[in-house]
């Protein structure tokens, strides 16, 4: 069983009232009709100058409160921050006391709510003042960043699961921005949204529409300070803006190259056997060829990473081969390539001096 609860704010507009209110009523007798689902509809009165819409409460059978002084505002920010706060069901959705609801608005919403949804949002048709369809609003996915840009797509009359705003302070001076930062409150949690593209109600437009002094000097203030608010929530919980490059967080510091000591070992030895006869050769001909020159590799021993100094080599000995104290070559990545290469290098100039020096005996 789900149970919703309506709230409709309201001042000194009894006459459209009524037919809202009357459709609204249809509406939530469809959606609960065969089911175990509840709608509960509050009319909040934000401290009028007349008892009309109390009596129409009372005659319609609809919960009735009233703000007791009325803050000077035309947007009724304090209806609706009443009305939430007397809201004892597990979901709520506001709705304008000028609109229309058609009969599968409640249900279709519902139906996503038993699937899950935290949040559902319905498209709606904008009319005129006598009904007149005008045009339709099929309403996409959004998201924090385009709620972070002023044209999220998520309108006021969306269904909320109740708990999302909890604690949830509402600034009735940002007047029409007042709910913005409370839907980014509710995108920046895990909220599930779901949408029905179906439009289920009716956006009246007419002259005394409180949205008709969007875009003025103070509406485009008191969206400022509304954004405001809404980019210092999201840097609160995120620490950065969508879209923003995230902020710089220094690399840590590689951990230093272990080195392969047994795959020196295991190469050293079996170069030196494999050269010990051309060795012994050279030292007993005493002889001299031209030397064959390997380029060290790169990330050799031979080249020193860039800001530091090349490793000493220890003192060589005649016939040995050439190469670095394996100790210090122990942080090196490169110290098995480079070690072969050197050991091969040496190996093949004592060949070529023994090969000449041989043909040089032959010759005498």
């Amino acid at each position: 069983m789900t149970e919703v609860t309506v709230v409709i704010p309201t001042r000194n507009r009894s006459a459209l009232l009524d037919t809202t209110l009357r459709s609204v009523q249809s509406a939530a007798s469809e959606a609960v009709r065969g089911t175990r689902h509840g709608v509960r509809i509050v009319v909040v009165d934000d401290a009028p100058d007349n008892e009309d819409t109390r009596d129409l409460a009372r005659q319609l059978g609809v919960d009735y409160l009233r703000v007791v002084e009325h803050d000077g505002r035309l947007d009724p920010g304090a209806a609706i921050k009443l009305g939430f706060s007397r809201i004892d069901t597990e979901f709520q959705t506001l709705f304008g006391d000028d609109d229309i609801t058609l009969p599968r608005h409640f249900r279709s919403a519902l139906d996503l709510i038993g699937e899950g949804a935290d949040v559902v949002s319905n498209s709606f048709h904008i009319t005129d003042s006598e009904l007149n369809v005008t045009s339709t609003v099929i309403l996409k996915p959004t998201g924090i960043r385009d709620i972070i840009a002023g044209h999220t797509r998520l309108n006021d009359g969306s269904f909320l699961r109740s708990s999302l705003i909890q604690g949830v302070e509402l600034d009735v001076a940002l007047e029409a921005h007042m709910l913005p930062p409370m839907w980014a409150h509710v995108m920046l949690s895990d909220a599930r949204f779901a949408i029905v593209e179906e439009p289920t109600w009716l956006y009246r437009r007419h002259d005394t529409n409180i949205s008709k002094a969007a875009y003025s000097e103070r509406d485009r203030e008191l969206r400022t300070r509304s954004n405001a608010a809404i980019r210092t929530l999201v840097l609160e919980r995120l620490g950065h803006l969508p879209g923003d490059p995230p902020p710089y967080v220094a690399p840590k510091p590689a951990p230093p190259t272990e080195a392969a000591p047994s795959v020196a070992a295991e190469t050293a030895p079996s170069v030196a056997a494999e050269t010990a006869p051309a060795q012994r050769q050279d030292s007993e001909l005493g002889a001299a060829g031209p030397e064959t020159s390997v380029t060290p590799d790169e990330g050799s021993p031979d080249r020193s990473p860039a800001g530091h100094e090349p490793a000493p080599a220890r003192p060589h000995t005649e016939g040995e081969p050439h190469t670095q104290d394996p100790a210090r070559e122990a942080g090196h990545p490169e110290v098995a390539r480079g070690l072969r290469y050197r050991l091969l290098n040496k190996a093949a100039r004592i060949l070529r001096r023994g090969s000449d020096a041989a043909i040089r005996l032959s010759r005498r």
